[in-house]
């Protein structure tokens, strides 16, 4: 049975009033749509998994907050930094049939960013099932969306045209930063485990700098110190220094039971943090 991991995350959708973010989410989560205009009145949160296979012997859930925010303009200047923390994309969403839509988004995307961060951006342009009112084309969104390294998609909630492929697309994407941020920090992981597992081993008798430097080759003092000095912040250690360059560290009980885990559930635990 292949291992499952579940990870979630935030996805913030801005954009004007009357685009149709309230009704993309319904199309994506529950395949419907509704003629009539609700407006959001400050943020709706809707959920949604999605599996997708990792490597050979595991799988990933990714749980999707969707945070649908109100777009009335007069919200923007007063967005709570509570709607963007931890968000890991922005999807701005502007209405083919209203130039000023489209124009509004690089003012809703940098007040998101403002307070997430340079996170991912997506540009949603919805309602091209009405052919004959389209005033936004390929060109027109391409240029905002440039600006900010956003992949756009031309999408409908009425008919359900390339709303799937789009947030499926929006949450691989997600992932794929994810799994990257995993691997820059295994080597880092790995080699904080190994050092931890080395003082637990020695026990009542510590590890000094010079049973690192015999029994593990190739760490510079520099390096070693700051490994030891994160474990020590962490709890992990209990270290004297004897001078500037000389110290001796002893697993706490924490430490222990963390060498224990081994790296592969240390991994775990960070794609937990991660997010």
């Amino acid at each position: 049975m292949p291992k499952q991991r579940r990870v979630r995350v935030k996805v913030c959708l801005v954009g004007e009033s009357g685009v149709g973010k309230t009704s993309l989410i319904r199309r994506f989560i529950h395949d419907q749509f509704d003629e009539r205009y609700i407006p959001t009145p400050s943020t709706l949160v809707s959920k949604v998994d999605l599996l997708f296979p990792h490597n050979h012997d595991s799988e990933i859930t990714l749980e999707m907050d969707l945070w649908d925010i109100t777009g009335q303009s007069a919200f923007r200047k007063f967005l709570s930094d509570s709607y963007f923390h931890h968000a890991r994309s922005i999807v701005a969403v502007c209405d083919v049939s209203r130039s000023k839509t489209l124009h509004q988004l690089e003012e809703w995307i940098n007040a998101g960013r403002d307070i997430a961060g340079k996170v991912q951006t997506h540009t949603l342009a919805n309602k091209v099932d009405l052919p004959s009112n389209v005033v936004i084309n390929d060109p027109k969104l391409k240029q905002i969306a440039n600006q900010f390294g956003a992949p756009y998609y031309f999408v409908s909630a009425r008919t359900g045209e390339n709303v799937d492929f789009a947030f499926q697309t929006i949450a691989e994407t997600i992932l794929k930063e994810i799994l990257s941020e995993l691997d820059e920090k295994e080597g880092v992981m790995r080699k904080e485990w190994e050092i931890l597992d080395a003082i637990a081993k020695r026990g009542k008798l510590g590890a000094s700098k010079e049973y690192f430097f015999t029994h593990m080759r190739g760490i510079g003092f520099d390096t070693l110190k700051s490994y030891i000095e994160r474990l020590e912040e962490k709890g992990f250690l209990r270290v004297s220094w004897t001078d500037a360059s000389n110290f001796i560290a002893f697993a706490t009980d924490a430490g222990l039971e963390r060498a224990q885990m081994g790296p592969e559930l240390i991994e775990d635990e960070y794609l937990d943090m991660v997010v």
